[in-house]
């Protein structure tokens, strides 16, 4: 992602850094970009640091995740999921993907508007205006045109409701 990015002109390696790197490099973007210094600044603490807490851990730390525990409870075999930071692996794997999957969409969009030429953006197409055969979230526009800008913004939303 941060390859992409670069190509087309935006850094965002400082948002894997230290605390310190990362306050400092975020300060000089609210200047140029403060839409894009909200989002990753709510994205590091909403998600990504326990992302990259775990991926240090393995790394760094030895850390295997826990084997499935089987336990009997009224005649059945029960799976107990192993635990990744107080969350259940399914759930906290659930997250990360979702995460991650809007970050990329988001980012690209937010990279690719800048490289617009003058006149041009790109809009959001409301949720319930989508074709369901056609996986397709953004759609070019005039500025002035009419259609309402697409800003980045951060959101909780789930992948497949934005």
């Amino acid at each position: 992602m941060q390859e992409v990015l670069r190509c087309l002109d935006v850094e965002i390696g400082f948002l894997f850094k230290q605390q310190d790197t990362f306050a400092k490099e975020i300060s000089k973007l609210k200047h140029n970009s403060p839409g894009l210094a909200d989002y990753l600044e709510q994205t590091r603490s909403k998600w990504l640091e326990r992302l990259v807490l775990q991926r240090n851990a393995i790394e760094h730390q030895g850390w295997a995740l826990p084997r499935v525990e089987y336990k009997l409870v009224l005649g059945k075999v029960v799976a107990i999921e192993p635990l990744i930071d107080r969350q259940p692996i399914t759930e906290f794997i659930a997250y990360i993907v979702d995460r991650t999957c809007c970050f990329v969409e988001e980012l690209c969009a937010f990279a690719l508007q800048a490289k617009m030429r003058n006149g041009l953006s790109i809009t959001e197409i409301p949720l319930g205006d989508r074709k369901p055969e056609i996986k397709e979230r953004f759609q070019l526009a005039l500025i002035g045109g009419g259609m309402p800008i697409w800003a980045i913004s951060y959101h909780g939303s789930k992948f497949e409701d934005t």
